[in-house]
């Protein structure tokens, strides 16, 4: 998700009304003035709404989460903040969040510890929320989601009642985001079967990431999509070792998750690393999708409306590892040819 907002932000939003007074102090740590502010009889739980086009940022314990501001956050919970409130989420970006999931996606380790222990809901969302929804939305899928793999590790620990399911949407989380060392916690952790593997592998050689920051310079563009290609390969590789060592005795199905993999990773120049990785790897430059009967090459020479131009480093690595032309059009050698 975005970066948390700053203390300048929160100084904005809360220090002209004296009602968020404590969210105040929790923004900055301040303890002594969290005490002084609830002996005077100040609302531990009032809630920051929406408004207009700023999110709402829930309780004062909230705020100490989004502020990573232990001590603030310690005193609210000896005063009896409510743990289980959910604040008004973020639009296009978050649900509703408790205390311990907004814990959880900005990976307050030790936050997280203590409301775990100290008996917080784990799963507790808006009574609107789809109930396919709760159940998938685990604290781990959250986690696994944001990247956060030592939160990862802890839950990993506490637990061990995850459903499949909840264990193939986290790893499909991890896996979609390129955040490969969550990646291998969960495979090393549950037993996913064959057909899991490779829909989650199909689904991250489709993943594409956007730059958090819409008005990013060409150049901060290209290093971003450099940076996302190397991890998606190493998700790619986490996956495909996975795979290899499940289907051991049976390499022409690894050798099938190779070739059916290779055209969708080739139409993206975004994915190049993971193209290199599967031709590495053995999979078949001449393999014909099962979708449409087109080649990598020729998928790789789909010129794509968003970059207004074909794969030119997927053609080459390609061509390098023995894709045939002869089964191109004209208009197809052209392109190779210029």
């Amino acid at each position: 998700m975005h970066d948390p907002p700053d203390t300048d932000f929160f100084d904005c939003l809360f220090g002209a009304d004296f009602v968020y007074a404590v969210h105040l102090a929790a923004s900055h740590g301040d303890a002594p003035e969290i005490h002084r502010l609830l002996d005077a009889g100040q609302d531990i739980d009032v809630m920051h709404v929406a408004r207009g086009n700023l999110d709402g940022f829930g309780t004062a314990l909230h705020v100490a989460v989004w502020r990573n501001q232990p001590a603030a956050f310690a005193a609210l919970l000896e005063r009896g903040a409510n743990v289980n409130i959910l604040d008004a989420g973020s639009t296009n970006i978050r649900v509703e969040d408790t205390p311990i999931r907004l814990a959880v996606r900005l990976g307050r380790r030790d936050m997280v510890r203590t409301l775990w222990h100290s008996g917080a809901q784990r799963q507790k969302y808006p009574e609107d929320h789809p109930p396919y929804a709760i159940e998938s939305g685990t604290l781990l899928a959250v986690a696994a989601s944001e990247g956060q793999a030592d939160i990862v590790f802890d839950l990993l620990s506490w637990n061990s009642d995850w459903t499949s399911d909840q264990q193939s949407h986290s790893l499909s989380l991890a896996c979609g985001a390129f955040h490969v060392d969550v990646a291998r916690l969960l495979l090393v952790a549950f037993p996913y079967d064959q057909e899991k593997l490779e829909g989650i592998a199909f689904h991250t050689a489709a993943s594409e990431h956007a730059p958090n920051q819409p008005h990013s310079s060409r150049e901060e563009k290209l290093a971003f999509g450099r940076s996302n290609a190397k991890r998606q390969a190493n998700v790619m590789a986490a996956l495909l070792d996975a795979h290899r060592g499940l289907v051991t005795g049976i390499p022409q199905d690894h050798q099938a998750l190779l070739n059916h993999l290779l055209p969708t990773i080739a139409i993206s120049s975004s994915r190049i690393d993971s193209l290199r990785l599967l031709l590495q790897r053995g999979a078949d430059p001449n393999h014909q999708s099962e979708n449409n009967g087109m080649t990598a090459l020729q998928m790789a020479l789909i010129v794509r409306g968003d970059v207004r131009t074909f794969n030119k480093e997927g053609v080459k690595a390609l061509l390098d590892y023995g894709a045939r032309i002869d089964v191109l059009d004209e208009a197809a050698k052209r392109k190779i040819e210029t």
